[in-house]
């Protein structure tokens, strides 16, 4: 099965933007203009004004429920990634509040936790792959306190701070069981004199 990798450009000013977007083999979609309703960019706005290049390159589709990559079996990268949608939700309202600075560094948080777990995942051994989750677990303990600072500062509500700081308690307490997991399964048995 495989599907076309679709570069699109959304107009020309100084707001141009560009996406690469995946249109699946099922879709139908004609040559000259697949389906807006697959254009979700950034700010999940759907653009009307669209510039379509095919690529001639098919790229190969998983079965339904098959993860491509290893970190997408793991229960603490799912949890990541819907906190890293959350964070940049908050960043958007942030944005729209005129702290463009906050909104910017909460941006630059929102997919720290999954990508320091993804990257991670390609590690040789558990023990090292274990540093990298210690890593993810820093990043998560870090956007808590970014998101209690801007609590503090009314930019988030209290139901949005409350909201976030326990998915992040959550999965800090999860990075860290899973942390000492891979540490424990990575050590050598010990030897019995």
């Amino acid at each position: 099965m495989v599907g076309i990798r679709v570069r699109t450009k959304i107009s020309d000013g100084p707001d141009a933007r560009a996406a690469t977007i995946f249109v699946p083999p099922d879709s139908n979609a004609a040559i000259n203009r697949p389906p807006i309703s697959f254009v979700k960019i950034l700010n999940r706005t759907i653009f009307a004004n669209i510039k379509w290049h095919l690529s001639t390159t098919p790229i190969p589709v998983s079965p339904p429920g098959v993860a491509d990559f290893r970190f997408e079996n793991l229960e603490v990268w799912k949890m990541a990634t819907e906190i890293g949608h959350r964070i940049a939700d908050l960043a958007d309202a942030v944005e729209a509040l005129g702290k463009t600075t906050f909104a910017n560094r909460l941006r630059e948080g929102s997919y720290s936790i999954s990508g320091i777990l993804a990257e991670g995942s390609n590690c040789p051994t558990k023990i090292e792959f274990s540093e990298f989750v210690g890593r993810a677990r820093g990043a998560a303990l870090e956007l808590a306190n970014l998101v209690i600072f801007f609590g503090e500062r009314d930019l988030v509500t209290e139901v949005e701070e409350a909201t976030l700081v326990n998915m992040l308690k959550r999965e800090s307490k999860m990075l860290d069981n899973f942390r000492q997991s891979l540490e424990r399964a990575g050590q050598p048995d010990a030897v019995v004199a």
